[in-house]
């Protein structure tokens, strides 16, 4: 080989390597305009209370939307987002247009508790009572409650009075 086709092939090579690495300039300049119109079309959501935070998860219900981190990502439209956690009620709603690129919060509601008592033997005399307000008569009792320390009490004019100390958590029987 002499040396013009020598140079020659020196040429070509440095020629690639300027293409290639201008295309891969071009590709990561439109990969971070891409990813900051989409950063700045997120909309923040920030679960509320702070213990449905802790577990709580975002998930995109309808439209063409994607979550990373806490933040919605839609593209082009309005996506139906669900926000829920453990022990509380799960609220689906649609993300309006004045939403993107700023921070909503979204506060769940707990879910109440259940207390089932049954009184042995099971009368229908039976009064029962939770929190010191009357809630029912009969020999078993199915009530809601707010999760936290309830005071149950069972009266029958022929029994002595039951009174007892529940814990109840949310969404717990």
């Amino acid at each position: 080989m002499n040396p013009f086709e020598r140079d020659l092939r020196a040429a070509r090579a440095a020629q690639r390597r300027l293409y290639l690495s201008g295309l891969v300039v071009l590709v990561l300049a439109l990969a971070g305009l891409a990813g900051g119109l989409l950063y700045a079309n997120g909309t923040g959501v920030t679960i509320l209370p702070d213990d449905a935070a802790a577990e709580g998860r975002v998930t995109v219900v309808d439209g063409a939307a994607l979550v990373l981190g806490g933040i919605v990502f839609g593209v082009a439209e309005t996506p139906r987002i669900a926000v829920a956690a453990p022990g509380f009620r799960t609220l689906e709603r649609r993300l309006t247009a004045a939403e993107r690129g700023r921070r909503i919060a979204v506060e769940l509601e707990p879910l109440p508790g259940r207390i089932l008592a049954t009184a042995e033997p099971a009368y229908d005399e039976t009064r029962w009572s939770i929190d010191g307000i009357a809630v029912a008569t009969g020999a078993a009792l199915d009530g809601t409650v707010a999760a936290g320390q309830h005071a149950l009490r069972a009266e029958h004019p022929w029994h002595p009075l039951v009174e007892e100390t529940v814990e109840v958590g949310r969404g717990e029987t």
